[in-house]
């Protein structure tokens, strides 16, 4: 398979366009709502390319699941795995502003203990520590609540109904806080960054479609990229 590849990447080197089969990985949420379109624009671009997208929140490997890209948030534990970083953005607090007006909104990170807090989970590990900055040192409270999940679109999906209030990316939520349908909470006390990556398998030849999506996705998101967006 990794001669076939080479030999398509080199195939479509000496075209105008990159052309064969370019797979690519994805979590859900950020998937279905920022990858799948640039993908379809990014295609529009290459006549000759064909795309498979998959999209999971429970983790996708480049090698072990026979992709050319994964799009993930975080550094990978394969130390194998070669990598690189698309975008930094921070975590929000957020809640909807019906959700606020009936239980008020915290002023101070301890004020969340006396919410309804929907965590995310992963395995057997519910995200429930989040993490803010005060006075120049981090601080970490314990949150609770009755709503969890593995899903983030079912998360959001929560959060979006008023259910609670919810700890996201920015990314996934910027339309929404442009709008008013959710609300920034307890901003001045700011949250972790996160990363976004493109992981590839470790090889010595990477085909031109790759390099070109890579290349691609790297600009539209910087691109996208300005205050109260993604970073």
């Amino acid at each position: 398979m990794r001669d076939v590849d080479e030999a398509e990447a080199e195939a479509s080197a000496r075209g105008n366009t990159p052309g064969g089969l370019l797979r690519i990985g994805a979590p859900m949420e950020l998937g279905r709502r920022v990858i799948a379109p640039l993908l379809a624009r990014f295609r529009l671009q290459c006549p000759d390319l064909e795309v498979l997208l998959v999209l999971s929140d429970a983790g996708l490997d480049p090698v072990a699941d026979e992709l050319d890209i994964v799009l993930r948030n975080g550094m990978p534990e394969d130390p194998a795995v070669v990598v690189r970083k698309l975008l930094t953005s921070r975590r929000v607090v957020c809640a909807t502003p019906s959700y606020l007006a009936t239980h008020g909104g915290p002023r101070i990170p301890d004020d969340l203990l006396k919410h309804d807090c929907i965590r995310l989970v992963r395995g057997r590990h519910a995200f429930d520590q989040w993490s803010f900055k005060e006075n120049g040192r981090r601080r970490v409270v314990n949150v609770r609540g009755t709503l969890s999940s593995t899903s983030g679109e079912v998360m959001h999906g929560w959060v979006l109904a008023g259910m609670g209030i919810g700890l996201k990316a920015l990314w996934d939520v910027h339309e929404e806080l442009r709008s008013g349908a959710l609300v920034e909470c307890l901003p001045e006390y700011g949250c972790d960054e996160i990363e976004f990556y493109a992981c590839y398998a470790s090889r010595g030849h990477m085909p031109r479609r790759v390099r070109a999506f890579t290349t691609f996705l790297g600009e539209q998101l910087s691109a996208a990229s300005h205050p109260g967006t993604f970073a």
